[in-house]
């Protein structure tokens, strides 16, 4: 059976919600740091943040320390985008799947209608007229539409109010909130359409044809829909589709951006293990090429007989030390 449309809030004009009948379904579319130092200087940058007349607060934060903080900021950034775009899938997927069944469905119902089968009306509305238009706040208008029934009288109008959620282009795509007299059943019937006609269709609108049954799935509700529905002017499936199209390309970001940062921290990780090794090395190629002077303690080359800066003659051997 086809569930129809349902209105969500998506930022739009109209606050109203619902379904196109008692059985209608919805689905929400809705550090650390390290200061590097060697043997002869300490490379850090300081910040002060004073007050006039007051203490000051000092930040040193080392390049090794910038490094992590922005692994940490590249990861919650990916985390946040995955969680988003995992959002936008989980909620859009199930609607777009149900419209694109909904479709199968209504083409049945107006077919059997055009057919002229039992239990399948089609209602033809003409001399539809926009009878009030009203915004507040900058938002869309909301407009009222009505057309005159074969009696005079509120009762045998057709009362349609026109919503918008969904934009395309910069352009305002509307939903009807529709109630008809029916006079094979003398009876007014009320239902909701997809997001369907542009701004200007809806100002320019005389005339709409809108098929309605009880028959088709026998649970007591109707299901109504216009004559000419095409699921590829559905608004509300374009909306959806968009909306999984965007959280696809946000959750590849999020696992690439994860990816970078896993990759990052590994370099920077290694960038430590490549310093110490470093300094292992001069402290060993000193220990092989130096001797020390037992007055001054000045390194002179081991081939040098006596010191350079006091000049005395005995000299020990440079320990080798760990680090």
């Amino acid at each position: 059976m086809p569930v129809g449309p349902s209105h969500r809030s998506r930022g739009s004009s109209s606050s109203r919600s619902g379904g196109s009948h008692s059985s209608s379904r919805s689905y929400s579319s809705s550090s650390r740091s390290r200061s590097y130092s060697s043997s002869s200087y300490s490379h850090r940058r300081s910040y002060d943040y004073g007050y006039s007349g007051g203490s000051s607060i000092t930040i040193h934060t080392t390049p090794r320390g910038w490094a992590i903080f922005g692994i940490v900021l590249g990861f919650l950034t990916a985390i946040i985008m995955a969680i988003v775009g995992i959002t936008k899938l989980t909620t859009n997927i199930p609607y777009h799947v149900l419209m694109r069944q909904d479709a199968r469905e209504y083409l049945e119902i107006i077919e059997k209608a055009n057919n002229g089968e039992e239990g399948y009306y089609i209602k033809e509305i003409t001399g539809l007229r926009v009878t009030s238009a009203s915004s507040s706040g900058g938002l869309p208008t909301e407009y009222g539409l009505t057309a005159k029934g074969s009696q005079y009288g509120w009762y045998y109008e057709t009362d349609i109010e026109a919503y918008t959620e969904v934009r395309k282009n910069g352009i305002n795509y509307y939903w009807f909130d529709i109630s008809f007299y029916s006079e094979e059943l003398d009876t007014r019937i009320s239902g909701i359409t997809y997001s369907y006609y542009s701004e200007a269709q809806v100002n320019g609108l005389s005339s709409l044809n809108i098929v309605y049954t009880k028959t088709y799935d026998g649970d007591g509700s109707w299901d109504i829909i216009q004559q000419d529905y095409d699921l590829d002017k559905n608004m509300d499936y374009w909306y959806a589709g968009n909306q999984i199209l965007k959280g696809v390309i946000l959750f590849i970001v999020a696992a690439g951006l994860g990816v970078l940062m896993a990759w990052c921290c590994k370099l920077v990780k290694n960038h430590g293990k490549k310093k110490e090794e470093s300094n292992t090395s001069n402290v060993q190629e000193i220990t092989n090429k130096f001797k020390e002077c037992q007055y001054c303690g000045s390194q002179i080359r081991l081939d040098d007989t006596h010191c350079s800066t006091c000049g005395a003659k005995k000299f020990n051997r440079i320990k080798k030390t760990d680090k």
